[in-house]
């Protein structure tokens, strides 16, 4: 995971569209939960590659943290 791929996910989750189906005490929870199994990458080399600009997170965390995508 990366600082910004937590903080999307954070505010995605937190949308009004979700409330109904997860309260912010279990958001909470799962984030911690995340975030404890988690390995933090530091993106040192920036990706610009998607369609979508802010899509390039994902690329980052693959290329930063020496994973291969299937």
């Amino acid at each position: 995971m990366s600082a910004d791929a937590i903080a999307e996910l954070n505010d995605v989750l937190g949308r009004g569209k979700f409330a109904r189906y997860v309260s912010e005490e279990e958001r909470a929870r799962f984030l911690h939960s995340l975030l404890r199994e988690a390995r933090l990458v530091e993106v040192k080399e920036k990706v610009q590659a998607c369609r979508d600009p802010k899509d390039d997170k994902f690329l980052e965390l693959a290329v930063n943290g020496n994973q291969i995508a299937s």
